[in-house]
């Protein structure tokens, strides 16, 4: 998470971390302040991220901002990783078809959907939720042909997100 937050986001990252704490998700609270602490320090340093060509295009968003249904980043997967939502939703475990729904669980999560939300859209333990998001971390520390993909997915959620303001006139 650190290589993916930026100094003059400070007051979104303690929003954020004040959300988890709100809800007693003291896990998620520590992985925002760990992220921020550590992209401090490298700050001070003078390294300015911690790794930038594996991270992902990924944004904090404040629960306010979490204007995307679970659905959406569904479809959106799906049509990136060239499978079906039926296909996300059902057991088959597949590697096009596990991946394609651990990014939908990873995004949806970095959102700001709890993992009780997403274990009970994806009819999937709570423990499942957690190892696709740790998953998904690890492809993007390791794995570049992954990262691409992953990354791929993070942009069409990004034009998504623009096109809905741009239609809802926050543009």
């Amino acid at each position: 998470m650190a290589n993916r937050l930026k100094l003059d986001e400070v007051d979104k990252v303690l929003k954020f971390a004040d959300k988890h704490i709100e809800d007693q998700n003291f896990d998620g609270a520590v992985v925002v302040l760990h992220g921020a602490l550590k992209q401090l320090v490298n700050t001070l340093k003078g390294i300015e991220s911690v790794c930038y060509e594996n991270s992902p295009n990924v944004n904090i968003y404040t629960e306010s901002d979490c204007e995307m249904s679970i659905t959406s980043f569904v479809n959106i997967c799906a049509e990136a990783m060239r499978v079906t939502t039926d296909e996300i939703l059902s057991r088959r475990r597949t590697q096009d078809v596990a991946l394609a729904r651990m990014c939908a669980i990873y995004f949806a999560r970095k959102e700001g959907y709890k993992v009780i939300e997403l274990s009970n859209y994806f009819a999937r333990d709570h423990s499942n939720i957690t190892h696709a998001c740790q998953k998904i971390d690890v492809y993007l520390e390791c794995d570049r042909e992954l990262t691409e993909k992953i990354n791929q997915v993070s942009d069409m959620i990004d034009a998504f997100k623009l096109k809905k303001d741009y239609c809802n006139g926050k543009n």
